[in-house]
């Protein structure tokens, strides 16, 4: 199983008003830059204080690892484009960026599993 583990901190929090949704930019440990949109009322009903410089724990899976089920926040999607250093995935229809030096197995149409934790 191809898996990579990530911590961070969320950079920036933006929202895209009028849709409910708040886009969080988060550098890794690892150069690796995630920036990914997440529903309001997933916010909401996991509880989630997130704000800039809050530490975030990344989970990202060609499998549904019991470490993706277990965070806080799971998606399932597909790799959609890859482009030098830079790889856009759907959920879908809720939208994540990875840039930076990314693992070889994110491919085009590859699917991919991503769980995101906030230690409390």
């Amino acid at each position: 199983m191809q898996q990579v583990r990530l911590s961070g901190a969320i950079e920036r929090l933006e929202s895209r008003y009028p849709y409910r949704v708040r886009v969080l930019v988060i550098k890794t440990d690892k150069e690796i830059e995630l920036e990914i949109e997440v529903p309001e009322k997933l916010i909401e009903e996991a509880d989630l204080d997130l704000k800039e410089g809050a530490r975030v724990d990344i989970v990202l899976s060609q499998e549904k690892s019991r470490e993706v089920l277990e965070s806080e926040i799971a998606y399932s999607g597909e790799v959609y484009k890859v482009r030098d250093k830079e790889v856009l995935i759907s959920f879908g229809g809720i939208l994540a960026k990875l840039s930076g030096d990314l693992p070889a197995w994110l491919r085009e149409g590859v699917r991919v599993y991503l769980g995101l934790k906030v230690p409390h």
